[in-house]
């Protein structure tokens, strides 16, 4: 998905259309200070849970894997099994106090 914030209402309206209805869907960036911060903008401004994973984690685990080059499919299974492993000690995104 493009990094577009005019995009993001589109994703959300997907992620609610097929969740079960029991469901809160949560949401894991990687960066929420550079790339990641519109999308945790939007997600905090329409009241979802983010939460951060630490990019050097994620890159690192990147590095000891068999396909060790930038892949935002790779970068997108690690940021969601940190977030399905230690969602309780994973922060919360915030907005950006710049």
């Amino acid at each position: 998905m493009e990094n577009d914030p005019a995009l993001f209402g589109n994703l959300l309206d997907k992620v609610t259309k097929t969740a079960p209805k029991e469901l809160t869907p949560v949401f894991g960036l990687k960066d929420t200070e550079g790339l990641g911060e519109p999308s945790a903008k939007f997600l905090l401004k329409s009241k979802h849970i983010a939460k951060e994973s630490n990019p050097a984690k994620v890159d690192h685990e990147r590095e000891r894997s068999c396909h060790p080059d930038k892949s935002d499919p790779q970068d997108a299974f690690r940021i969601s099994k940190a977030l399905a492993d230690e969602f309780f000690s994973l922060p919360s995104a915030r907005e950006n106090s710049r």
